[in-house]
């Protein structure tokens, strides 16, 4: 096309002006051809960027995805299968009435061994049940988490109002009366089929504050309200808590101590959670993680993942792990 437009420039017969004007003209095409092709250009670099975009981040919500799955796979179920009898003693005690044991509850157990999983589990299971649900951890003043998340929407206690006339002046404090702990689990507990309290890490917890949470929740289950309080913390300080003073309602909550998880339950679990992800593991391989983790739930965790996440890599070429 641009030797032609060349030729019929070199071949024009036209006075020098003329042969100016034809040039012009007949390179108008090319100049239109040329910026059309810049567009088409920019408009493909424009959808290719789009759909670039588009395939990264499907890729990258797959991964996601994946490490989800995998991760949640090879913890969860491995200790959920072990601690079915504990969560459903809890469940069972919702289920059973007020004074039923599995209402006032105590979780001991070293840092890793499946505590945290094992509150989460009972509140996932009372939830179920209508239940409403309030997760604290223990701290220094853990109890203005409880009444934030008993009454989200508390007003302050008080407010003044000044007033400046002409002829008199002078203050008015207005006091609203703040709700008590046991109003407000009173309250939320008449507010749906009943409420629990889980609190996590009570090595942490002031013992005042304790007591307030205990005496609260002590005189509702008197009155016969639909309220349970599970708490969970290391074995010296759940023991330091229930033999303080004033701590005797807490000292009958029914004790669960979580030790070990059977290696037979770890290496089945851990089959099921590989099998869940599309990947197979033989009986021998899966011996061989279960017993390395030595049923500790916390090893449980690392070792699954982190075997997935290498056998994730070569999936495609091999989808059973050795």
């Amino acid at each position: 096309y641009v030797a032609a437009i060349a030729h019929r420039c070199r071949k024009s017969s036209a006075p020098h002006e003329s042969k100016v004007t034809m040039v012009t003209n007949s390179c108008e095409p090319r100049r239109i051809q040329t910026k059309a092709l810049e567009t088409a250009r920019i408009q493909t670099k424009r959808a290719t960027r789009i759909e670039i975009q588009r395939i990264d981040g499907e890729s990258i919500a797959s991964r996601r995805q994946q490490t989800q799955i995998g991760a949640s796979c090879a913890t969860h179920s491995s200790q959920l299968r072990e601690r079915s009898r504990l969560s459903s003693s809890g469940a069972e005690g919702l289920d059973n009435g007020c004074g039923a044991p599995g209402r006032l509850m105590r979780i001991s157990g070293p840092r890793g061994s499946g505590k945290t999983v094992l509150l989460n589990d009972l509140g996932d299971r009372a939830r179920d049940a209508g239940w409403k649900v309030v997760d604290v951890s223990a701290g220094s003043d853990f109890l203005s988490d409880l009444f934030h998340e008993l009454a989200p929407q508390r007003e302050l206690s008080g407010a003044k109002v000044s007033l400046n006339l002409p002829f008199a002046s002078g203050e008015v404090s207005l006091v609203q009366d703040e709700p008590s702990l046991r109003d407000l689990i009173r309250k939320a507990s008449e507010s749906s089929a009943g409420l629990l309290v889980t609190v996590d890490e009570v090595q942490d917890a002031e013992l005042g504050q304790m007591q307030t949470a205990a005496h609260a929740v002590q005189h509702l289950i008197r009155e016969g309200k639909d309220v349970a309080f599970v708490f969970a913390g290391l074995p010296m300080g759940v023991a330091d808590l229930i033999n303080g003073k004033a701590m005797t309602f807490l000292r009958r909550a029914l004790s669960e101590e979580l030790g070990a998880i059977n290696i037979q339950e770890v290496s089945l679990s851990l089959g099921d959670s590989f099998r869940g992800t599309g990947m197979d593991v033989s009986k021998d391989v899966l011996s061989e993680l279960a017993e390395a983790t030595g049923g500790y739930p916390y090893l449980i965790q690392l070792v699954g993942y982190y075997v997935w996440q290498r056998a994730r890599i070569h999936h495609d070429d091999n989808p059973v792990v050795t």
